[in-house]
């Protein structure tokens, strides 16, 4: 099975203070059109992670994402760990982008022309009593007939007293993105970012949809707010 999701909503948000927010829709589809819902929030040790992605798996390859995040040895440093992390998934990855072409030769073609990413990927952890993120953009560019992967991390842009949210976000998002920007966070964020995800299902709906997966970290941990389809 090729397994795809032609979307993803996944917002990560961080409040002055040390107060971050992930989220994420649960709608999984392929390249034929089946959908499913599963969850889109994982953890690794004290890592959690939320990824936009075509490739989750790939069968005709052996692809998987998570078992690649598996095989990457704790650093003791968040960005060693993903240093590590992309030194290893960016030529399986390629083979895998290659090998669709077959399979999904419309987002092959979209990758081939420089547009979008097959893998958006965002990692945040409470390190030190301090929650702390990183993010990699995967640009795609075809040399010599191949298509070739370069990541981009994203530039942390902190929190001040006269913006105290940063809202970021990968895959379809726009929608969301605009909620949050005109209504903030508010007294009770689990509610607002729930309405978020739900403009972006409204607005994008054959590629996000409910139920919707929060987790808020701060440094005293991890505390779920609404787990949708996560059930760890």
């Amino acid at each position: 099975m090729v397994e795809h999701s032609l979307g993803t909503c996944v917002l990560f948000i961080e409040i002055r203070g040390g107060v971050f927010y992930l989220a994420a829709d649960s709608f999984y589809g392929n390249a034929f059109r089946e959908s499913q819902s599963g969850c889109k929030i994982f953890k690794r040790g004290d890592v959690y992670w939320a990824a936009a992605t075509h490739y989750f798996e790939y069968e005709h390859t052996g692809f998987s994402l998570a078992k690649i995040l598996a095989s990457v040895a704790p650093q003791g440093n968040l960005a060693a760990e993903i240093d590590v992390f992309v030194k290893a998934v960016t030529a399986p990855l390629e083979r895998a982008i290659a090998d669709s072409r077959k399979y999904d030769p419309s987002f092959y073609a979209q990758l081939a022309a420089g547009k979008g990413s097959p893998l958006e990927i965002v990692f945040i952890a409470v390190k030190n009593g301090e929650p702390k993120y990183e993010s990699i953009t995967f640009i795609p560019e075809k040399l010599k007939g191949r298509i070739s992967l370069k990541p981009r991390r994203l530039e942390r842009t902190a929190p001040t007293p006269q913006r105290p949210i940063v809202v970021n976000g990968l895959g379809s998002y726009e929608a969301a993105f605009v909620y949050l920007q005109q209504h903030g966070i508010g007294i009770d964020p689990a509610r607002t970012i729930t309405e978020s995800l739900a403009r972006e299902a409204t607005a994008d709906p054959t590629r996000v949809g409910p139920p919707f997966s929060i987790i808020r970290l701060d440094s005293k941990g991890a505390q779920w707010l609404t787990q949708g389809e996560c059930k760890q």
